[in-house]
């Protein structure tokens, strides 16, 4: 793992620290990132709507119906939110998003499964759960792949993310993947304070169902992978089942799981995307214009997911730590995580293949 992936993440961490440590009250008539997107968005909207948008695109409105795991409170689900005002404007009702989140619909990978068979229209779900598909989808969820989002974003979203993985997975699993919004990375929340790798030996820390990548990665490292849906992860930790777990910043604080884990580890240890997925025989009974207008709305609700997951971040921190007697801990060996990384990555190799990893490495 090269010096400057190093230097990026702890430089990322040090920052977030910074504005925990340091932050203040915002002042309360100042404009906030998501407010500017919605006022932007409105006004391109309305104009756009003056011009074209008004039009149904079908006679009947199509209801299209989207579960994720995620729950109410999260960017994700904000995001999905404002992407149904968008599509049911623009469509001019024809088209119509009805979402389900908190995993009312069920897990990860029943969710997955769900729009593979056609029982569920669309989902929005992390990278992983297409690791049971294509086993180059499993390298871009390895930890410490990354060196920013915007490189993330670029080799997913592009030509690259669409050879290696959406092609293939739509091949086999009849799944056609819209477009990727990007997570917050990956921290790890504990009963103990885990500075080092040393410290992680023995726990029982959860991992995502449906990928064994992760179950190795966190055994590699010394822990006691435990694969378990997020529905379970709460009563879990309350009777001792697992004794941490990781998981993006808004999904650690959305499911209050500060109540029963005071240390937050500051790993970086994951970016991903999270894929809006649609089963292709329902995206292809669309009509062109509604595909587009459709793959258009999930790019454009793109902005207001992130601008409200990076807007959120310090916040959900600042309260963990100020109201809810969390300790934000900082790695003090991030380079050994990184060469235990190497090590799972190099075993894992034959999955994914020199190719993908060459690709997606430059």
């Amino acid at each position: 793992m090269n010096k400057r992936k190093l230097v990026t993440i702890c430089l990322a961490s040090a920052m977030l620290l910074a504005q925990v440590t340091g932050c203040g009250q915002k002042n309360a008539t100042e404009e906030t990132p998501v407010q500017a997107q919605e006022a932007s968005s409105g006004e391109a909207s309305a104009t756009e709507a003056k011009g074209n948008a008004t039009a149904p695109t079908r006679e009947n409105p199509l209801v299209l119906r989207i579960g994720t795991n995620h729950g109410s409170a999260t960017a994700v689900v904000k995001g999905l939110h404002y992407a149904a005002e968008l599509l049911e404007e623009r469509s001019g009702g024809g088209l119509k998003l009805d979402i389900y989140s908190d995993g009312t619909l069920g897990d990860e990978t029943s969710l997955r499964d769900q729009v593979s068979q056609g029982s569920l229209d669309m989902a929005a779900l992390g990278a992983g759960v297409f690791g049971a598909y294509v086993n180059a989808s499993n390298f871009p969820v390895s930890n410490y792949v990354w060196e920013s989002r915007e490189e993330m974003m670029e080799v997913l979203n592009g030509d690259l993310g669409r050879q290696y993985i959406n092609d293939p997975v739509e091949q086999v699993s009849n799944i056609h993947v819209l477009y990727g919004w990007p997570q917050a990375a990956r921290q790890l929340m504990t009963k103990e304070p885990v500075a080092s790798l040393a410290d992680i030996s023995g726990m029982k820390i959860r991992v995502p169902a449906g990928n064994s990548l992760y179950v190795d990665t966190w055994n590699h490292y010394g822990a006691l992978a435990t694969s378990m849906s997020m529905n379970e992860c709460y009563t879990a930790l309350e009777t001792g089942v697992i004794d941490g777990l990781e998981m993006p910043i808004d999904s650690l604080y959305s499911n209050g799981y500060y109540e029963v884990c005071k240390y937050l580890t500051m790993s970086d240890h994951m970016m991903y995307l999270q894929y809006l997925m649609i089963n292709k025989d329902v995206f292809h009974q669309l009509s062109a214009q509604e595909q587009e207008i459709l793959l258009n709305v999930i790019i454009d609700a793109e902005k207001l997911h992130t601008e409200t997951l990076d807007a959120s971040i310090t916040e959900m921190v600042d309260d963990m730590v100020n109201n809810h007697g969390v300790t934000v801990v900082e790695l003090t060996d991030m380079q050994a995580w990184m060469d235990a990384t190497d090590e799972i990555n190099q075993q894992w190799m034959d999955n994914w293949g020199q190719e993908v990893y060459d690709a997606f490495v430059p």
